[in-house]
């Protein structure tokens, strides 16, 4: 009687075995994201080079560009919160306003502030080498004296 017991016992840790394996893998053979095993696509997938955002430059007399700081963009040290007032105001339409209310902010050495959607290499940029590929100027305002 007692291998008939460990027999049952070894029959029945196989098949929770089994199961809990099963379960595991069910996922990947879904194609899913959930419990118990997360395939997180969102960084499983392949993804293009390219990275899109938008930005605000001030424009110096030679006509050299500079990033403005988030603070002088949206009156908040938080650059999340700088590039969400940047992206708002172009999907608005209201990147002409936006850039003559950041123009009333920036130092009196430039002479334009530019706002505009450009496209980098993100290899390229991690790199350190030159990664701007396109860039589509939205609005674009004098700074006043």
């Amino acid at each position: 009687m007692y291998g008939v017991v460990n027999r049952w016992d070894a029959w029945w840790r196989r098949m929770l075995t089994l199961v809990i394996f099963a379960a595991l893998v069910s996922p990947l053979v879904r194609n899913e994201d959930g419990l118990p095993l997360s395939t997180y696509p969102m960084y499983s997938g392949t993804r293009s080079n390219m990275s899109s955002f938008v930005t605000a430059s001030g424009v110096d007399v030679a006509g050299d560009r500079t990033t403005l700081s988030a603070l002088t963009i949206s009156e908040s040290r938080d650059r999340l919160i700088a590039q969400s007032f940047l992206n708002d105001a172009v999907r608005r339409g209201d990147a002409a306003a936006i850039c003559i209310d950041i123009a009333s902010r920036v130092e009196r050495s430039l002479v334009a502030v530019e706002i505009a959607t450009e496209r980098h290499d993100t290899v390229a940029r991690l790199r350190g080498e030159p990664s701007l590929r396109d860039r589509e100027v939205h609005a674009r305002c004098e700074v006043s004296s």
